[in-house]
């Protein structure tokens, strides 16, 4: 059975305990459980405050907590939490029974309402204490929806340190319900990972991302192992991944300037990249099912090998203006190339881009377009092809700092 705690979908009549006074409506709540079974984004919210309302001027009926607690949980789902915040607040009123919802969750719906309210101060701090308050026990979408909008509410402020413990609380949490939640998970590791990197440019948030990078390449190892397709949203993480690594590679690198001024500064801001054994360490707990190569691709049995040559680049790339004031001037960009038979690019597929920008992305891609493989002179081209295989292209783009 799942360990994720997954809010109910529904409040059935029958499922409520008995009373032989009954003060909620059943009207009410067969309304709610109509509207939820419908998926109607109006019906949803019209039913869960009737019935929301109707639990509070209920107090004394024994299900009157479990039903506002549900109600409003549905409401703050659907962005409606301005509506939902006097559910919550009723919830935490009422006396703490020990069973669901119990009163930590309690506080964390009230504290998540008012957060997704008004985002200051006072509601991030009380919204972070109602999250550190659950995490002892197996996460729910509340926690996991909470979690993720405070996140990206630091994000958004430019609080990377603040961001990155949120983050990597959340994937503490995820851990060890990943095989369940793995796209909420990964997804975790993946904030931590960034935000980190963003908040101090360390051998420790160096050799973050390479865990990252490491344990998302292992999961995608074992899923193809198994004989199916790596999902999506787990190849796009990889790229992801892959993308953030080189940059932050170049990044340091651009610092390295031979014991400039530069480099000088460098070392009183603690500007290290992760060394070699850090590198060697991180992937050696993650080892691989089978090599990356194959991740995305294995070569059919009956098909003849991939052609032998050189791509060629031109015209070639130019340094983009556009990424100059993002982290001093390094930009990282991954492709995938489809080519004829002829050598020409028939295709050309954005696997990743730091940072996102249209403007970047699309001058890497259409130059790239241009580009055509050059079969070697010595390769016998009635015994290779070229069109079934595509060519995993990366950039990098950096300014040295002398």
């Amino acid at each position: 059975m799942s360990r994720v705690k997954f809010a109910l979908a529904a409040l059935a009549v029958g499922a409520l305990a008995p009373v032989a006074h009954a003060q909620l409506s059943n009207d009410a709540l067969g309304a709610f459980n109509t509207a939820v079974q419908s998926g109607d984004n109006g019906a949803i919210i019209s039913a869960s405050t009737a019935l929301m309302d109707n639990a509070i001027a209920n107090p004394s009926d024994p299900n009157a907590t479990v039903a506002a607690y549900e109600a409003a949980l549905k409401l703050c789902e659907r962005s409606e939490c301005d509506t939902a915040l006097r559910g919550a607040e009723f919830t935490t009123r009422q006396p703490d029974t020990n069973s669901h919802p119990l009163m930590s969750d309690r506080e964390l719906l009230r504290a998540y309402a008012e957060f997704a309210i008004d985002s200051d101060g006072s509601s991030r701090r009380g919204l972070r204490e109602a999250l550190e308050a659950v995490r002892d026990r197996d996460p729910s979408y509340l926690s996991m929806r909470a979690g993720h909008a405070l996140y990206s509410e630091f994000v958004r402020r430019g609080d990377w340190r603040d961001a990155w413990r949120i983050a990597s609380a959340e994937a503490d949490h995820l851990y060890p319900v990943r095989s369940v939640v793995s796209e909420a998970y990964y997804g975790a590791r993946q904030n931590a990972a960034v935000s980190f990197f963003y908040s101090e440019q360390t051998r420790e948030s160096h050799e973050l991302i390479a865990r990252w990078n490491a344990e998302t390449a292992q999961a995608i190892s074992q899923v193809v192992d198994a004989g199916y397709a790596a999902p999506e949203w787990l190849e796009s993480n990889y790229w992801q991944s892959e993308a953030l690594l080189r940059l932050a590679d170049y990044w340091f690198y651009s610092y390295d300037t031979d014991n400039s001024l530069a480099s000088m500064r460098a070392q009183g801001r603690r500007i290290q990249p992760m060394t070699d054994a850090q590198r060697e360490r991180v992937y050696a707990e993650y080892p691989l099912s089978i090599p990356e190569e194959l991740f995305f691709f294995s070569i059919p049995e009956d098909q003849l090998p991939r052609c032998r040559g050189e791509l060629i680049q031109e015209p070639e790339l130019e340094y983009p203006n556009s990424i100059t004031n993002f982290w001093a001037g390094v930009g990282v960009v991954y492709t995938k190339l489809f080519f004829d038979e002829d050598g020409t690019v028939s295709d050309v597929e954005l696997l990743a881009s730091i940072p996102a920008s249209s403007d970047f992305e699309e001058d890497t891609l259409e130059t790239a377009r241009q580009w055509r493989f050059e079969v070697a002179e010595d390769q016998e081209r009635e015994n290779c092809r070229l069109s079934l295989y595509p060519f995993v292209y990366n950039v990098a783009f950096y300014l040295r700092r002398n």
